[in-house]
């Protein structure tokens, strides 16, 4: 048999983006008028109010590194419990779970703070990340 995408990988890694706008004024003035960076990032990053810690983000990363039961993230459709006649384990390992500075996607701005959260995993449930 020859390679599968799903199956013969050592690891997988997701790194979600997050842009957080760096004080309320400027983030009740982009939600009434939106500027290129909130265009520029709309389906890249997630856009955060003021107030996100990434020194508290951090530290919740840390909690998910390790072997964990990811059962509450899996994704159990109707259609799929009918068929199952068991449940599959949802133990996995998380290799890596951090946040890091980020950049922006397009246009450079004052506007945002960039955060990278990255986990790596042999593998993860449906729908996990």
């Amino acid at each position: 048999a020859g390679f599968c995408i799903r199956r013969h990988v050592a690891y997988r890694r997701y790194t979600y983006r997050i842009a957080v706008c760096r004080d309320w004024d400027l983030w009740e003035s982009i939600r009434e008028s939106p500027s290129r960076a909130c265009f520029s990032e709309k389906d890249y990053a997630w856009r955060l109010p003021p107030g996100f810690s990434p020194e508290k983000a951090s530290d919740v990363c840390k909690i998910f590194e390790g072997r964990h039961v990811m059962g509450s993230f899996f994704k159990h459709t109707s259609r799929d419990k009918r068929k199952e006649t068991y449940f599959r384990s949802t133990l996995r390992n998380i290799l890596l779970c951090q946040i890091s500075r980020g950049e922006p996607i397009s246009v450079s701005n004052d506007i945002y703070d960039y955060y990278n959260v990255t986990i790596v995993s042999r593998s993860f449930v449906r729908e996990q990340v």
